[in-house]
């Protein structure tokens, strides 16, 4: 009993460390427990009222895997990050295809709309942003070719 006591006043002790408060007091949290739940926030003070914000985002930019086997084929989908990998997506923004053929594309991305859905929140996953990378310098690169 003393054993699980200590580890939940452990972990009580690092929500406490995980909340970050801007412009209000610990004494404005209503408790450790609502923080467990919710995850590490943000607490802003909005005139005279405080306003909770996540840490977590809920919008994310990710590869959604279609294709056969052995042909893999991903879309570039903006996603709840809740939703399942495969699950219905807010919009599609590209494609990728690793195993191209000389004359087919290999990566095609809307990049107007992933700046726009960047600007509004959204966070890229790893793939993702090193895929957004690549398709900016080759599009670089063919403008400064074609100049």
């Amino acid at each position: 009993m003393r054993v699980s006591c200590e580890r939940d006043f452990a972990r009580r002790r690092s929500a406490w460390r995980q909340i970050r408060v801007q412009g209000a007091s610990i004494k404005s949290l209503i408790s450790v427990d609502s923080a467990l739940f919710f995850g590490p926030a943000v607490l802003r003070r909005s005139g005279d009222d405080l306003k909770r914000e996540s840490l977590f985002n809920m919008v994310t930019i990710r590869l959604t895997r279609r294709g056969a086997r052995n042909l893999p084929f991903y879309h570039v989908v903006v996603t709840d990050s809740r939703k399942r990998q495969g699950g219905a997506s807010l919009e599609n923004v590209g494609f990728f295809n690793p195993v191209a053929r000389k004359s087919e594309t290999k990566l095609k991305l809307d990049l107007d709309r992933i700046d726009y859905w960047v600007g509004q929140g959204a966070q890229q996953s790893e793939r993702v942003r090193d895929l957004v990378k690549a398709y900016r310098k080759q599009a670089q690169a063919g403008e400064s070719a074609a100049a």
